[in-house]
């Protein structure tokens, strides 16, 4: 085949490039769509060009000199990819013209390189000839090299430089050992040495990372655009913005969970915790969460229940956080008012209020049961202990007893025992089929046969029921022994049948 101006199409390694994140921001890229780079001339998108002439000359035995950039596109899809025509000249077999040559080079940002190195995948993607919107994908494991296809003028632009430099330049000069070693390179089997190619590849990895910091604070200056209303200004900006807005929070939950090939670095979960609590990027993530996509306030939801956990010099600084912003509870909490938003709003909720510190108000809970106990109780009583659903009931016992054996509710718990409509529910609970509701159920009765002070009404029904439950509590055991449980029932038993007839005031 005669050598007329053909384009070598350039495959290159998925590459560690520390302004990756800045070059998707400055050159407005689009987020799974190619734009076209307006600034030919900017140092990042030579970097880039460079790289790829040397890693060229490198694998395929060429003396290619980088001249300049004819034209370009770039696209934001996991790093940033770029579709690049540049210019050089082949000196290897005396030296001529500028030809045009087409390299695809992917700039990927890892939040820690150095345990990536250890797992780095050759990927060999080069654009087809009959398309330049088609790329080909080689498989894992084969190394990157060369493929020579047919000249086309302009293949990444309508008309741009590209084509009309392309037209009349000369063919490069190739070295004759060129061809025969790329058909070497692209054999899986010759280069299954691992080690070797590591080895190459570990000069990729001189720039530094995006860290997780970084990813925070991007992330949060999105936010607060979101939070503003500055993304609805126009459609098609506002969406690429939250695209970008869900890939970051993506990456956020990445660096918190790891992946299927790499457990979380704990020095980088402690980066992102510290700078994600430094300001109120957790505020901004719960007030945006309406304007999320269902899958990024899935991603969102399983970020802020990690972080609850996360210790940083064993201080869980997320407790600390929401000491000093009490209000987000109630945020998270009327949530529950939107049922799109409830499971999300709801699992943050139950991860935050993990903190004791948050959880435990005591006296604030006393307080308010004897103000409001009327109303309290009869909607627990009819809403929740009589609930037709058997999990709502459950639950609802069991806090129940949770509440009134609590020193701090002495008081409340007194009055509680001394209702008969409390007693007939308990009563009626006593009888349900499932063991554990009667369990719970039990810890609460027992509340109305220890006390001393019983009025007459509460007496009345005791001993009108006495037979059936002395019947019951004979056989009333739990699955496992438990030298507590059967004491209680022995104090109940003997309080039951010791009870005698008191006349009413």
């Amino acid at each position: 085949m005669a050598l007329k101006s053909i384009p070598l199409i350039i495959a290159i390694l998925s590459f560690l490039f520390v302004s990756a994140a800045e070059v998707a921001s400055g050159r407005g890229s689009l987020v799974g769509g190619w734009q076209q780079i307006k600034d030919l001339k900017d140092p990042e998108v030579v970097k880039m060009a460079k790289f790829a002439v040397e890693q060229h000359n490198k694998e395929a035995s060429t003396n290619l000199s980088f001249v300049d950039v004819v034209n370009g596109y770039s696209q934001v899809v996991s790093g940033i990819k770029y579709r690049l025509v540049l210019s050089a000249v082949d000196g290897g077999a005396g030296a001529g013209d500028p030809g045009n040559y087409t390299a695809v080079v992917w700039s990927k940002p890892w939040q820690n390189s150095a345990k990536l190195l250890s797992q780095i995948r050759a990927t060999h993607v080069w654009m087809s000839a009959g398309s330049a919107d088609r790329l080909i994908g080689i498989p894992t494991g084969r190394i990157p090299g060369i493929v020579q296809v047919p000249k086309i003028g302009g293949c990444l632009s309508s008309g741009g430089g590209g084509s009309s430099r392309g037209r009349g330049a000369p063919p490069p000069v190739r070295r004759p050992s060129a061809q025969p070693s790329l058909v070497r390179k692209l054999s899986v089997a010759e280069h299954s040495d691992g080690g070797a190619e590591n080895a190459k590849m570990k000069v990729l990895f001189k720039a530094k990372p995006k860290t997780p910091a970084d990813l925070v604070r991007q992330t949060r200056d999105l936010l607060i655009l979101a939070d503003g209303g500055v993304l609805d200004t126009k459609e098609s900006k506002r969406d690429d913005k939250m695209m970008e807005l869900g890939k970051l929070i993506r990456e956020l939950k990445q660096v918190l969970y790891g992946d299927s090939e790499s457990e979380p670095v704990p020095e980088a979960c402690t980066q992102l915790t510290q700078e994600f609590f430094r300001e109120n990027t957790l505020r901004l993530l719960i007030i945006c969460l309406p304007k999320l996509n269902l899958e990024t306030r899935k991603d969102a939801t399983q970020v802020v229940a990690n972080l609850q956990r996360q210790q940083v010099q064993s201080r869980l600084i997320a407790c600390d956080y929401l000491e000093k912003n009490m209000d987000l509870m109630d945020i998270l909490i009327s949530g529950y008012e939107n049922n799109e938003l409830a499971l999300h709003y709801g699992a943050m909720l139950r991860e935050c209020i993990r903190h004791q510190s948050v959880a435990r108000h005591k006296s604030t809970v006393a307080e308010f049961l004897s103000k409001n106990y009327d109303w309290f109780f009869a909607d627990y009583n009819s809403k929740l202990l009589e609930s037709a659903n058997y999990i709502t009931r459950r639950q609802a016992v069991k806090l129940l007893g949770d509440i009134l054996l609590d020193r701090s509710n002495s008081a409340v718990m007194t009055r509680y025992v001394c209702s008969r409509e409390n007693l007939r529910i308990l009563m009626n609970l006593l009888r349900e089929s499932s063991k554990s509701i009667q369990i719970e159920a039990f810890h609460v009765f027992k509340l109305f046969a220890a006390y001393q002070n019983k009025p007459p009404d509460i007496v009345s029904i005791l001993i009108a029921n006495r037979n059936k439950l002395l019947r019951l509590f004979a056989d009333f055991k739990t699955e496992k022994e438990d030298e507590q449980f059967e004491a209680d029932k022995a104090q109940v038993v003997k309080e039951i049948a010791a009870l005698e007839p008191k006349e009413r005031a």
